[in-house]
C-alpha cells in the first residue's frame, strides 16, 4: 500500500509540474508572435501608402504628360515658321514625341500597380521615360528656335 501512495504521489507530483511547464508561454513564441503581428500591421500600412504614393504619382504624371501636349502644341505652331525642308523634319520630330506622350499616357493609365515591388519598377522605368521625352522636346525648342 505503501508503495502504491508514493507510485500515485508521485504521478501527481509529476502531472502538477508537467502541466504548470506546458502552460507556461515560452518567451521567444511570445515575442514572435508579436513580431508577425506588427508586421502585419506594417505591411498593410505599407500597401495603403504604395497606393496612395501610385495615386500622386499618377496625378503628377498625368499633369506632366497635359504640359508635355501642350508644348508638342507650340512646336507644330512654331513650324510655320521655318522653310519646307525645315518643316518636313520638324514634322517627323513632333509626330515622334507627341507618338511618345501618348504612349505614356495610355501607360499611366494603364498601370494598376499593387504589388510594392512591381510599382517601384514602374516608377523607376516611367519616371526615365517621361524625363528623356521632357529633355526630347526642350532640345527640339531650342534647335528649331534657332
Amino acid at each position: 500500500m505503501k508503495k502504491e501512495m508514493i507510485t500515485v504521489l508521485a504521478s501527481v507530483v509529476f502531472s502538477i509540474t508537467g502541466h504548470s511547464v506546458v502552460a507556461q508561454e515560452n518567451p521567444k513564441a511570445k515575442s514572435a508572435r508579436k513580431e508577425i503581428k506588427e508586421g502585419k500591421k506594417d505591411l498593410k500600412k505599407a500597401e495603403k501608402d504604395s497606393v496612395s504614393d501610385f495615386q500622386e504619382f499618377k496625378k503628377e504624371a498625368n499633369k506632366r504628360i497635359n504640359e508635355n501636349q501642350s508644348r508638342i502644341i507650340d512646336l507644330k505652331i512654331k513650324k510655320y515658321q521655318k522653310s519646307e525642308e525645315l518643316q518636313l523634319e520638324y514634322d517627323k520630330k513632333v509626330l515622334a514625341l507627341e507618338e511618345k506622350n501618348k504612349e505614356l499616357q495610355s501607360r499611366i493609365e494603364g498601370c494598376a500597380c499593387e504589388d510594392p515591388t512591381i510599382w517601384a519598377t514602374f516608377r523607376a522605368n516611367f519616371s526615365k521615360d517621361m524625363d528623356e521625352l521632357n529633355r526630347a522636346i526642350q532640345n527640339m525648342t531650342v534647335t528649331f528656335s534657332k
